[in-house]
């Protein structure tokens, strides 16, 4: 009745729950697709309309995401299937903090080059020289995006010392102490960092124009969804040497958006580039507390 597709690591009180209510069944095991009408699926595969054929009789799909562009949900409206996920569940999503500290996390890497410190070490090699880097303290953040997310990073970076402005769709979310011309932080921040969901509107939000836009010894960060960014124009900026850097935890295409650009970005930005896959939301902590979340969702549904 239960098919999870990603079953690694997943929550063992989860599990034991589904069981209470029919056969689970993991990706790797025997089963007939005609039995399964609930699919748990996370990022690993993109849920199109041949995925979904497979399951000719699937009430549920539970995906442990707020982000859901890796879903074919036309498909999934069309045939009635019912959607859990963790979009818009606000009050429950305050308490997962695990992106929020990784947009600090691939800042300091990006800006310390700890990346690169550590592969030098690795090679046996200890010479600071090539590392020295830049702090927070005192930097210029523009929060793009001032939800869940952007105001946790906005706190994280003041506690650093940094000076923050933030833009939001809803001027009305934006503290006062924050609230800038958009258009003029773009052009003076040292350090950007996205934070808005992805849908049509937010589709290449930041434009080959706003990056232009960016003066040359500032970055960007991105633990949104990577259709946010014109990410040919950022590649160009970064082999150009328009802005100084990027760290990035979203790509196009995923979950196989490593192409040859990307590679050669990888190769020759060198200390300008610090990519991770997809891991913002992703520690022992976050990834219990929202499949089990999901599972209580469609338990409650189902019963």
């Amino acid at each position: 009745m239960f098919l999870i597709n990603e079953p690694n690591e997943f929550p063992e009180e989860a599990i034991k729950k589904l069981r209470n209510f029919g056969e689970v069944f993991f990706k790797d095991n025997k089963y007939d697709p005609n039995d399964i009408k609930v699919l748990f699926v996370r990022l690993n595969e993109i849920i199109d309309e041949n995925f979904l054929e497979k399951f000719p009789l699937l009430t549920h799909i539970v995906c442990p995401t707020t982000g859901l562009n890796h879903l074919d949900l036309k498909f999934i409206k069309s045939n009635q299937i019912k959607l859990i996920s963790l979009k818009e569940k606000f009050e429950f999503l305050e308490d997962i903090h695990a992106t929020a500290e990784h947009t600090i996390a691939i800042t300091l890497g990006l800006l310390r080059k700890i990346h690169l410190a550590t592969r030098s070490v690795e090679n046996g090699v200890w010479d600071r020289y090539p590392y020295k880097g830049n702090e927070i303290y005192s930097k210029k953040i523009l929060i793009i995006g001032y939800g869940r997310i952007g105001k946790k990073v906005a706190r994280i970076f003041s506690a650093f010392g940094a000076k923050i402005s933030a833009y939001d769709t809803d001027i009305n979310k934006i503290p006062s102490e924050y609230a800038c011309n958009f258009e003029r932080s773009m052009k003076t921040a040292d350090i950007v960092s996205i934070h808005i969901p992805y849908n049509d509107e937010n589709k290449l939000f930041i434009n080959k124009k706003l990056i232009k836009s960016m003066k040359k010894e500032s970055i960007l960060i991105n633990t949104s969804r990577g259709e946010v960014i014109d990410q040919d124009a950022l590649v160009n900026s970064l082999l150009n040497r328009d802005i100084s850097g990027a760290a990035l935890d979203v790509l196009w295409d995923e979950p196989d958006p490593i192409n040859k650009k990307l590679k050669e970005l990888v190769l020759n930005a060198g200390e300008r580039i610090l990519i991770t896959p997809h891991i913002g939301g992703f520690t022992n902590e976050s990834l219990v507390k929202v499949e089990e979340y999901v599972t209580d969702l469609l338990i409650e549904d189902i019963t």
